[in-house]
């Protein structure tokens, strides 16, 4: 459970965990169930690269991070088709207003070895 991503041949993927008892799947890695409390039963389970935007702010502000993003920065909540909501940065989304809206298909990119979700590109 050190990394959050890992390389396959259809590029990066989260790495989540899904128990075996109940069937629940948890970003990131756990090693219990929060759900039914059992222990040894979670198994790795990759995570789909695109999901859609749940809900999304933009900020005019300075990241409160050293060494984040240089505003403006957008950010949201991403749902994977399993399930998960995942809370991450947008890139290549501006102009910001024309770009992002709730339902936006997106998929994931890495950079400086951090996820983020970016606008699906088509064909």
């Amino acid at each position: 459970m050190s990394t959050l991503f890992k390389e396959t041949p259809e590029g990066p993927r989260l790495i989540a965990s899904k128990c075996k008892s109940c069937g629940k799947i948890y970003f990131p890695e756990r090693n219990r169930c929060p759900k039914c409390f059992e222990k040894g039963k979670m198994e790795e389970f990759l995570l789909s690269k695109t999901g859609k935007i749940y809900s999304y702010t933009v900020s005019y502000l300075e990241s409160l991070i050293p060494g984040g993003p240089n505003p403006p920065f957008a950010y949201g909540v991403v749902e994977l088709p399993e399930r998960v909501w995942l809370i991450s940065l947008f890139n290549d989304c501006e102009p910001f207003d024309k770009v992002l809206k709730i339902g936006l298909d997106v998929e994931m990119v890495v950079e400086k070895n951090m996820f983020k979700f970016a606008p699906l590109k088509r064909g």
